[in-house]
């Protein structure tokens, strides 16, 4: 597997990406935003769906009190 960007706001890169979207082995992204050079890990995390501390803790507390009941 390879993984290929694609710049689509050019004539140039708009016509590869239509070339080759709908080819079987082709799979085509969400566009990615770029991030700020000085965001934490810990933003990049959040921002990208993990769970926060405290829900993790919650759950954690959780699966403990039902793996020990």
């Amino acid at each position: 597997m390879r993984t290929v960007y694609i710049e689509d706001n050019t004539p140039e890169g708009q016509w590869l990406l239509d070339l080759i979207k709908d080819h079987k082995s082709v799979t085509v992204a969400p566009k990615v935003i770029q991030e700020k050079k000085n965001a934490s890990s810990w933003d990049r995390a959040i921002a990208t769906g993990a769970m926060s501390l405290e829900e993790f803790g919650m759950k954690f507390t959780e699966a403990i009190h039902q793996a020990y009941k």
